[in-house]
């Protein structure tokens, strides 16, 4: 990320994309020379960040053009940095009880500050909180695909199976990945492959996001839709 990144040697930002794509280059070659040219290399990129001074549109577009340059056999498209990380998945609600009891960054024993920094943290977490939205990366996935004919790889909010299907078979990505749906139905695709009318039990409380680094199984906390 530009923002972040302030080396002055050839890790850092190009004057005229306005990217640092070396560390990357670099990496991509080593495990080409390692493994050889018709190893699979999938690489995951965020289509925008949540700081002031974001990533733009034009950056972007010089990253897809890059990767497309190094020939990668896969372009996952994400959002966001761990800064913000509940921007990342999106989700209802901020967990914040669950968050301040369980989750090691936040973690708070005294009940009284835990009240307190509770109202507190929700209130700065609030103003940069991004809630669900159905495909809420579509729109970086069909940038990115009208800039490389790599195959595009779409994350972020798909639940319904026609939603999956629709954007496949219109051409919009190459393929569609998923996380919390499987977290919460672990035969999730069997499912969408008897029902093309399903839509995930997921409901997106984020609470698989926020135990992940509590130390507990990765599962879904809340049961999922009924």
């Amino acid at each position: 990320m530009p923002l972040t990144n302030n080396r002055k040697d050839i890790f850092g930002i190009d004057c005229e994309t306005k990217i640092g794509t070396k560390f990357i280059d670099t990496v991509i070659d080593k495990i080409r020379e390692k493994c050889g040219d018709d190893y699979p290399i999938i690489v995951k990129v965020s289509g925008g960040d949540d700081y002031k001074n974001s990533f733009k549109e034009f950056q972007f577009i010089n990253l897809i053009r890059f990767l497309d340059g190094k020939k990668v056999s896969g372009i996952e498209i994400s959002y966001g940095t761990m800064d913000y990380a509940l921007n990342i998945f999106r989700g209802q609600r901020i967990p914040m009880d669950a968050a301040l009891k369980y989750n090691p960054r936040y973690k708070i024993k005294n009940r009284l500050m835990r009240f307190f920094f509770k109202n507190l943290l929700a209130a700065i977490m609030a103003k940069k909180f991004i809630t669900f939205s159905p495909m809420y990366n579509l729109s970086y996935a069909k940038l990115a695909k009208k800039n490389t004919d790599i195959p595009i790889i779409c994350v972020g909010g798909f639940r319904k199976c026609e939603e999956l299907y629709s954007v496949i078979e219109n051409g919009l990505v190459d393929f569609v990945s998923s996380c919390r749906p499987f977290i919460c139905e672990p035969n999730f695709a069997i499912k969408l492959k008897e029902d093309k009318n399903y839509t995930s039990a997921c409901m997106n409380c984020n609470m698989c996001a926020i135990m992940c680094d509590s130390g507990n199984i990765t599962k879904c906390y809340s049961g999922g839709r009924k």
